[in-house]
């Protein structure tokens, strides 16, 4: 499982670039985008969906995180404070 989580001022949109090449190396693959709600402007409460998201994820072996800006921050500080291991973290 990959999931995206893209900057302040883009969108999931912005990501969708390279979903199909990483689709097409690794067969069963999942992809989630998580998209940013833009009026929530604080990363503590956007952390906490990401957080609620992570948590609500069935297992997976590999998990990783693809994200771009301000996702990445998000992506860390949801993290920092979750039991969760992650595969692969790219910022």
């Amino acid at each position: 499982m990959i999931i995206l989580i893209h900057g302040w001022e883009s969108n999931a949109g912005g990501m969708y670039g390279f979903i199909d090449e990483l689709l097409e190396r690794k067969n069963g693959l999942s992809v989630l985008t998580y998209l940013l709600m833009r009026l929530i402007r604080r990363l503590k409460q956007i952390s906490k969906n990401v957080k609620m998201l992570l948590h609500n994820l069935p297992e997976y072996d590999n998990l990783s995180i693809i994200a771009h800006s301000f996702g990445s921050g998000i992506s860390t500080y949801a993290l920092s404070e979750l039991e969760i291991k992650v595969d692969k973290l790219i910022f």
